[in-house]
Protein backbone atom coordinates (compact mmCIF):
# COMPACT_ATOMS: atom_id res chain seq x y z
CA UNK A 1 0.00 0.00 0.00
CA UNK A 2 1.39 3.40 -0.80
CA UNK A 3 0.64 6.97 0.05
CA UNK A 4 2.28 9.50 -2.19
CA UNK A 5 3.14 13.09 -1.32
CA UNK A 6 3.98 15.73 -3.91
CA UNK A 7 5.75 18.84 -2.86
CA UNK A 8 7.19 21.66 -5.01
CA UNK A 9 10.74 22.52 -3.98
CA UNK A 10 11.36 26.18 -3.34
CA UNK A 11 14.07 28.15 -5.18
CA UNK A 12 13.73 25.84 -8.19
CA UNK A 13 16.54 23.56 -7.07
CA UNK A 14 17.12 19.95 -6.11
CA UNK A 15 19.32 21.03 -3.22
CA UNK A 16 16.45 23.10 -1.83
CA UNK A 17 14.12 20.13 -2.15
CA UNK A 18 16.55 17.86 -0.40
CA UNK A 19 16.90 20.41 2.39
CA UNK A 20 13.11 20.44 2.78
CA UNK A 21 13.06 16.67 3.17
CA UNK A 22 16.08 16.55 5.48
CA UNK A 23 15.43 19.57 7.66
CA UNK A 24 11.72 19.09 8.07
CA UNK A 25 8.88 20.59 6.13
CA UNK A 26 5.93 20.98 8.54
CA UNK A 27 3.86 17.86 8.27
CA UNK A 28 0.67 19.83 7.75
CA UNK A 29 2.19 21.35 4.61
CA UNK A 30 2.62 17.96 2.93
CA UNK A 31 -0.52 16.72 1.13
CA UNK A 32 -0.96 12.94 1.26
CA UNK A 33 -2.51 11.21 -1.74
CA UNK A 34 -3.78 7.68 -2.24
CA UNK A 35 -2.32 5.84 -5.22
CA UNK A 36 -3.61 2.57 -6.64
CA UNK A 37 -0.22 0.99 -7.34
CA UNK A 38 2.49 -0.53 -5.17
CA UNK A 39 6.14 0.48 -5.21
CA UNK A 40 8.94 -1.86 -4.08
CA UNK A 41 11.35 0.93 -3.18
CA UNK A 42 11.51 2.01 0.42
CA UNK A 43 13.76 4.18 2.58
CA UNK A 44 13.17 5.75 5.98
CA UNK A 45 11.29 9.06 5.79
CA UNK A 46 9.81 10.26 9.07
CA UNK A 47 6.98 7.73 9.17
CA UNK A 48 5.74 8.79 12.59
CA UNK A 49 3.38 11.33 11.02
CA UNK A 50 1.64 8.65 9.00
CA UNK A 51 1.28 6.47 12.07
CA UNK A 52 -0.14 9.43 14.02
CA UNK A 53 -2.66 10.02 11.26
CA UNK A 54 -3.53 6.33 11.24
CA UNK A 55 -4.20 6.48 14.98
CA UNK A 56 -6.43 9.52 14.45
CA UNK A 57 -8.56 7.64 11.95
CA UNK A 58 -8.56 4.14 13.47
CA UNK A 59 -8.09 4.95 17.18
CA UNK A 60 -5.28 2.37 17.44
CA UNK A 61 -2.48 1.33 15.04
CA UNK A 62 -3.10 -1.94 13.19
CA UNK A 63 -1.68 -5.00 14.90
CA UNK A 64 -0.38 -6.33 11.58
CA UNK A 65 1.69 -3.23 10.88
CA UNK A 66 5.37 -4.16 10.93
CA UNK A 67 6.97 -1.08 9.43
CA UNK A 68 6.37 2.22 7.75
CA UNK A 69 8.82 3.33 5.09
CA UNK A 70 9.21 5.73 2.20
CA UNK A 71 11.23 6.50 -0.90
CA UNK A 72 12.27 10.05 -1.72
CA UNK A 73 12.76 10.65 -5.42
CA UNK A 74 13.27 13.84 -7.39
CA UNK A 75 11.25 12.57 -10.32
CA UNK A 76 10.91 15.73 -12.38
CA UNK A 77 14.11 17.81 -12.20
CA UNK A 78 13.29 19.58 -15.48
CA UNK A 79 10.05 21.04 -14.11
CA UNK A 80 10.00 24.54 -12.69
CA UNK A 81 9.94 24.23 -9.80
CA UNK A 82 11.00 20.58 -9.60
CA UNK A 83 8.78 18.08 -7.83
CA UNK A 84 9.83 16.28 -4.68
CA UNK A 85 8.06 12.92 -4.85
CA UNK A 86 7.80 11.07 -1.53
CA UNK A 87 6.38 7.55 -1.59
CA UNK A 88 5.19 6.13 1.72
CA UNK A 89 4.96 2.35 1.72
CA UNK A 90 3.23 0.30 4.38
CA UNK A 91 4.64 -3.20 4.82
CA UNK A 92 2.44 -5.53 6.78
CA UNK A 93 2.16 -9.23 7.45
CA UNK A 94 -0.30 -10.69 6.81
CA UNK A 95 -1.72 -8.62 3.95
CA UNK A 96 -3.67 -5.52 5.02
CA UNK A 97 -7.35 -6.05 5.64
CA UNK A 98 -10.14 -4.19 3.86
CA UNK A 99 -10.61 -2.14 7.05
CA UNK A 100 -6.96 -1.08 7.04
CA UNK A 101 -7.08 -0.17 3.36
CA UNK A 102 -10.19 1.90 3.98
CA UNK A 103 -8.40 3.67 6.83
CA UNK A 104 -5.53 4.62 4.56
CA UNK A 105 -7.91 5.98 1.97
CA UNK A 106 -9.68 8.07 4.59
CA UNK A 107 -6.35 9.48 5.78
CA UNK A 108 -5.37 10.29 2.21
CA UNK A 109 -8.77 11.72 1.38
CA UNK A 110 -8.02 14.69 3.60
CA UNK A 111 -6.09 16.16 0.69
CA UNK A 112 -9.09 15.68 -1.60
CA UNK A 113 -6.96 14.20 -4.39
CA UNK A 114 -6.69 10.65 -5.71
CA UNK A 115 -3.49 9.85 -7.59
CA UNK A 116 -3.39 7.09 -10.20
CA UNK A 117 -0.10 5.68 -11.46
CA UNK A 118 0.81 3.34 -14.29
CA UNK A 119 4.31 1.90 -14.59
CA UNK A 120 6.19 0.08 -17.35
CA UNK A 121 9.28 -1.92 -16.36
CA UNK A 122 12.08 -2.24 -18.92
CA UNK A 123 15.23 -4.37 -19.03
CA UNK A 124 18.09 -4.71 -21.45
CA UNK A 125 18.34 -1.01 -22.28
CA UNK A 126 19.40 2.24 -20.65
CA UNK A 127 17.41 5.13 -19.23
CA UNK A 128 18.36 7.60 -21.97
CA UNK A 129 17.31 5.18 -24.70
CA UNK A 130 14.01 4.50 -22.95
CA UNK A 131 13.33 8.22 -22.52
CA UNK A 132 14.09 8.99 -26.16
CA UNK A 133 11.77 6.28 -27.46
CA UNK A 134 8.94 7.14 -25.06
CA UNK A 135 9.07 10.85 -25.72
CA UNK A 136 9.10 10.34 -29.47
CA UNK A 137 5.87 8.36 -29.21
CA UNK A 138 4.00 10.07 -26.37
CA UNK A 139 2.77 13.62 -25.97
CA UNK A 140 2.29 14.11 -22.24
CA UNK A 141 -0.74 16.33 -21.55
CA UNK A 142 -1.13 18.85 -18.75
CA UNK A 143 -2.01 17.18 -15.48
CA UNK A 144 0.10 14.08 -16.15
CA UNK A 145 3.63 13.57 -14.81
CA UNK A 146 6.14 11.31 -16.58
CA UNK A 147 9.12 10.00 -14.61
CA UNK A 148 12.01 7.62 -15.32
CA UNK A 149 13.40 5.63 -12.40
CA UNK A 150 16.45 3.45 -13.00
CA UNK A 151 18.08 0.95 -10.68
CA UNK A 152 19.55 -2.58 -10.61
CA UNK A 153 19.39 -2.91 -14.37
CA UNK A 154 15.70 -1.95 -14.53
CA UNK A 155 14.24 1.26 -15.96
CA UNK A 156 10.75 2.14 -14.79
CA UNK A 157 8.59 4.49 -16.83
CA UNK A 158 5.93 5.94 -14.54
CA UNK A 159 2.92 7.99 -15.53
CA UNK A 160 1.03 9.79 -12.76
CA UNK A 161 -2.36 11.44 -13.12
CA UNK A 162 -5.83 11.49 -11.64
CA UNK A 163 -7.74 8.91 -13.74
CA UNK A 164 -6.98 5.61 -15.43
CA UNK A 165 -8.69 6.85 -18.61
CA UNK A 166 -6.20 9.70 -18.70
CA UNK A 167 -3.16 7.43 -18.38
CA UNK A 168 -3.97 4.18 -20.18
CA UNK A 169 -3.63 5.50 -23.78
CA UNK A 170 -0.26 7.02 -22.90
CA UNK A 171 0.94 3.77 -21.36
CA UNK A 172 -0.12 1.75 -24.40
CA UNK A 173 1.70 4.14 -26.76
CA UNK A 174 4.85 3.97 -24.64
CA UNK A 175 4.68 0.17 -24.45
CA UNK A 176 4.36 -0.07 -28.23
CA UNK A 177 7.42 2.15 -28.69
CA UNK A 178 9.51 0.12 -26.23
CA UNK A 179 8.48 -3.29 -27.58
CA UNK A 180 10.11 -6.35 -26.06
CA UNK A 181 12.24 -4.21 -23.75
CA UNK A 182 9.11 -3.95 -21.57
CA UNK A 183 8.99 -7.00 -19.32
CA UNK A 184 6.08 -6.03 -17.12
CA UNK A 185 3.75 -3.43 -15.70
CA UNK A 186 2.98 -1.94 -12.31
CA UNK A 187 3.95 -4.52 -9.65
CA UNK A 188 5.79 -6.92 -11.98
CA UNK A 189 9.37 -7.97 -11.20
CA UNK A 190 11.89 -9.46 -13.61
CA UNK A 191 12.38 -12.69 -11.60
CA UNK A 192 8.60 -13.01 -11.29
CA UNK A 193 8.04 -12.54 -15.01
CA UNK A 194 10.76 -15.06 -15.89
CA UNK A 195 9.34 -17.60 -13.45
CA UNK A 196 5.90 -17.10 -14.95
CA UNK A 197 7.19 -17.67 -18.46
CA UNK A 198 8.99 -20.84 -17.35
CA UNK A 199 5.81 -22.07 -15.69
CA UNK A 200 3.74 -21.35 -18.82
CA UNK A 201 6.26 -23.27 -20.93
CA UNK A 202 6.41 -26.19 -18.48
CA UNK A 203 10.15 -25.54 -18.27
CA UNK A 204 12.75 -25.37 -15.51
CA UNK A 205 16.06 -23.58 -15.00
CA UNK A 206 19.39 -24.26 -13.30
CA UNK A 207 22.34 -21.94 -12.67
CA UNK A 208 26.13 -22.06 -12.59
CA UNK A 209 27.45 -18.84 -11.09
CA UNK A 210 30.88 -17.36 -10.71
CA UNK A 211 30.63 -13.56 -10.80
CA UNK A 212 27.15 -13.34 -9.26
CA UNK A 213 28.01 -15.64 -6.36
CA UNK A 214 24.52 -17.05 -5.84
CA UNK A 215 22.56 -13.82 -6.40
CA UNK A 216 20.98 -15.21 -9.57
CA UNK A 217 19.68 -18.33 -7.83
CA UNK A 218 18.54 -16.23 -4.89
CA UNK A 219 16.51 -13.93 -7.15
CA UNK A 220 14.63 -16.96 -8.47
CA UNK A 221 14.09 -18.81 -5.19
CA UNK A 222 12.90 -15.70 -3.36
CA UNK A 223 9.57 -16.17 -5.15
CA UNK A 224 6.73 -18.32 -3.80
CA UNK A 225 6.38 -21.54 -5.78
CA UNK A 226 9.94 -21.35 -7.09
CA UNK A 227 10.37 -25.13 -6.71
CA UNK A 228 8.12 -25.54 -9.75
CA UNK A 229 10.65 -23.86 -12.04
CA UNK A 230 14.03 -23.76 -10.28
CA UNK A 231 16.00 -27.01 -10.24
CA UNK A 232 19.15 -25.90 -8.43
CA UNK A 233 22.37 -23.95 -8.70
CA UNK A 234 26.12 -24.41 -8.72
CA UNK A 235 28.36 -21.80 -7.08
CA UNK A 236 31.71 -22.15 -8.85
CA UNK A 237 33.79 -19.12 -7.94
CA UNK A 238 37.16 -20.87 -8.08
CA UNK A 239 38.47 -21.76 -11.54
CA UNK A 240 39.04 -25.44 -10.74
CA UNK A 241 35.46 -25.82 -9.51
CA UNK A 242 34.17 -24.60 -12.86
CA UNK A 243 35.62 -27.79 -14.28
CA UNK A 244 34.98 -30.24 -11.45
CA UNK A 245 31.46 -29.13 -10.48
CA UNK A 246 30.04 -27.45 -13.58
CA UNK A 247 31.77 -29.67 -16.13
CA UNK A 248 33.60 -26.90 -18.00
CA UNK A 249 36.24 -28.42 -20.26
CA UNK A 250 39.68 -27.62 -18.78
CA UNK A 251 40.88 -26.78 -22.28
CA UNK A 252 38.27 -24.01 -22.48
CA UNK A 253 39.57 -22.56 -19.22
CA UNK A 254 43.17 -22.84 -20.34
CA UNK A 255 42.64 -21.41 -23.82
CA UNK A 256 40.07 -18.69 -23.08
CA UNK A 257 40.34 -18.15 -19.33
CA UNK A 258 37.65 -18.15 -16.62
CA UNK A 259 36.40 -14.71 -17.72
CA UNK A 260 35.29 -15.28 -21.29
CA UNK A 261 32.17 -15.83 -23.41
CA UNK A 262 33.27 -19.43 -23.97
CA UNK A 263 33.41 -20.13 -20.25
CA UNK A 264 30.02 -18.46 -19.65
CA UNK A 265 28.46 -20.70 -22.29
CA UNK A 266 30.16 -23.78 -20.87
CA UNK A 267 28.78 -22.87 -17.44
CA UNK A 268 25.27 -22.57 -18.87
CA UNK A 269 25.62 -25.96 -20.51
CA UNK A 270 26.95 -27.42 -17.28
CA UNK A 271 24.10 -25.92 -15.27
CA UNK A 272 21.57 -27.49 -17.62
CA UNK A 273 23.32 -30.85 -17.62
CA UNK A 274 24.10 -31.12 -13.89
CA UNK A 275 20.69 -29.94 -12.66
CA UNK A 276 18.60 -31.63 -15.34
CA UNK A 277 16.86 -28.33 -16.12
CA UNK A 278 15.31 -27.24 -19.41
CA UNK A 279 17.50 -24.12 -19.39
CA UNK A 280 20.91 -23.47 -17.92
CA UNK A 281 22.30 -20.05 -17.02
CA UNK A 282 25.98 -19.20 -16.59
CA UNK A 283 27.65 -16.04 -15.28
CA UNK A 284 31.28 -14.99 -15.15
CA UNK A 285 33.15 -11.70 -15.12
CA UNK A 286 35.07 -9.18 -13.04
CA UNK A 287 33.14 -7.39 -10.31
CA UNK A 288 36.10 -5.15 -9.45
CA UNK A 289 37.42 -2.88 -8.25
CA UNK A 290 40.64 -4.24 -9.79
CA UNK A 291 41.03 -5.79 -13.21
CA UNK A 292 41.60 -9.52 -13.55
CA UNK A 293 43.96 -11.06 -16.11
CA UNK A 294 43.70 -7.94 -18.24
CA UNK A 295 39.90 -7.75 -18.05
CA UNK A 296 38.69 -4.40 -16.66
CA UNK A 297 36.27 -4.22 -13.75
CA UNK A 298 32.68 -4.49 -14.92
CA UNK A 299 33.40 -7.01 -17.68
CA UNK A 300 30.54 -9.51 -17.65
CA UNK A 301 29.70 -12.58 -19.74
CA UNK A 302 26.35 -14.31 -19.21
CA UNK A 303 24.85 -17.18 -21.16
CA UNK A 304 21.77 -19.33 -21.59
CA UNK A 305 21.61 -22.88 -22.96
CA UNK A 306 18.29 -24.53 -23.69
CA UNK A 307 16.25 -26.70 -26.03
CA UNK A 308 15.88 -23.81 -28.46
CA UNK A 309 19.57 -22.96 -28.69
CA UNK A 310 22.35 -21.17 -26.87
CA UNK A 311 23.36 -17.55 -26.50
CA UNK A 312 26.00 -15.44 -24.80
CA UNK A 313 25.74 -11.77 -23.92
CA UNK A 314 28.82 -9.69 -23.10
CA UNK A 315 28.68 -6.31 -21.44
CA UNK A 316 30.75 -3.74 -19.56
CA UNK A 317 28.76 -2.74 -16.50
CA UNK A 318 29.30 0.36 -14.35
CA UNK A 319 29.46 0.68 -10.59
CA UNK A 320 31.01 -0.96 -7.57
CA UNK A 321 31.16 -4.71 -6.93
CA UNK A 322 27.62 -5.05 -5.66
CA UNK A 323 26.11 -2.99 -8.45
CA UNK A 324 27.98 -4.92 -11.14
CA UNK A 325 26.75 -8.21 -9.69
CA UNK A 326 23.14 -7.01 -9.43
CA UNK A 327 23.24 -5.67 -12.99
CA UNK A 328 24.62 -9.02 -14.14
CA UNK A 329 21.65 -10.80 -12.54
CA UNK A 330 19.23 -8.54 -14.44
CA UNK A 331 21.21 -9.08 -17.63
CA UNK A 332 21.02 -12.86 -17.27
CA UNK A 333 17.33 -12.99 -16.38
CA UNK A 334 16.52 -10.70 -19.30
CA UNK A 335 18.48 -12.95 -21.65
CA UNK A 336 16.41 -15.94 -20.51
CA UNK A 337 13.18 -13.91 -20.72
CA UNK A 338 13.81 -13.05 -24.35
CA UNK A 339 14.61 -16.66 -25.19
CA UNK A 340 11.37 -17.80 -23.58
CA UNK A 341 9.47 -15.24 -25.64
CA UNK A 342 10.95 -16.74 -28.76
CA UNK A 343 13.08 -13.74 -29.71
CA UNK A 344 16.83 -13.10 -29.77
CA UNK A 345 18.39 -11.84 -26.57
CA UNK A 346 19.54 -8.60 -28.14
CA UNK A 347 19.24 -6.33 -25.15
CA UNK A 348 22.25 -5.11 -23.24
CA UNK A 349 23.19 -2.70 -20.47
Amino acid sequence: LRLEAWRHAQNHGIAAGRAMAGQGVPYDDIPWFWTDQHDPLSLAYRPSYLLDQWKTVTATPPKALTSLAAHVNFSAPTQTPPVLDVDIQIKSAPAPSATQIDAIKRVAARSGTVVVTRTLHCAGTGESDVAQRVESAVQVPAGVALAYLAGSGIVRVRFTGTTAAQLDPLVEAAAAALGQDVFGRDDATLPGVVSGLLRQAGATVGTAESLTGGLLASALVDLPGSSEVFRGGLLVYATDLKASLAGVDPEVLTEHGPVSPQTALALARGARDRTGASYGLGTTGVAGPLEQDGHPAGTVHVAVAGPDGEQVRTSRLPGDRQRVRLLAVALTLDLLRRRLLGGPGEGGL
